[in-house]
């Protein structure tokens, strides 16, 4: 990712991808695994996918990035 103002590039940590990973993925599958409350597979898949966009959504907050030295 490179900043428009400044130009510096930074790159993603790896506690940032684990922090990704939590917020998204972890989530849906968690849900889609042991707390899917429907008996119909298409409003689980539909419920496991709102949470991935919901968990995407917050992850640029919480994703720590560093700056890459040139």
């Amino acid at each position: 990712m490179e900043c428009e103002n400044c130009n510096t590039e930074h790159r993603i940590t790896v506690l940032g991808r684990l922090i990704f990973v939590s917020l998204t993925i972890l989530p849906m599958l968690v849900f889609g695994n042991f707390f899917t409350p429907f008996d119909n597979a298409f409003a689980t898949i539909g419920l496991g996918i709102a949470i991935l966009i919901i968990g995407s959504l917050f992850a640029p907050y919480f994703v720590k990035y560093k700056k890459v030295d040139q």
